[in-house]
């Protein structure tokens, strides 16, 4: 298990540091809290994060129709 700062996953989703931190403060993303103030992110777990939120947010698009 490799664990991530905020700093790198605010890279890896092109986000700032406090929306890493918003994120996971609201379990939207996973996240494990190392006493009371640190935070780390599993990287395989947030790759698995991504691609559901990428297949989630591609099966809601609509589609379009042929005319």
């Amino acid at each position: 298990m490799r664990l991530l700062t905020a700093n790198e996953v605010a890279n890896i989703l092109r986000v700032s540091t406090a929306r890493v931190y918003e994120l996971a403060r609201i379990k939207s993303i996973p996240s494990i809290t190392l006493g009371q103030r640190q935070v780390r992110f599993d990287e395989t777990a947030l790759h698995e994060w991504i691609s559901r939120f990428v297949r989630e947010t591609t099966a809601s698009e609509p589609t379009e129709e042929a005319n």
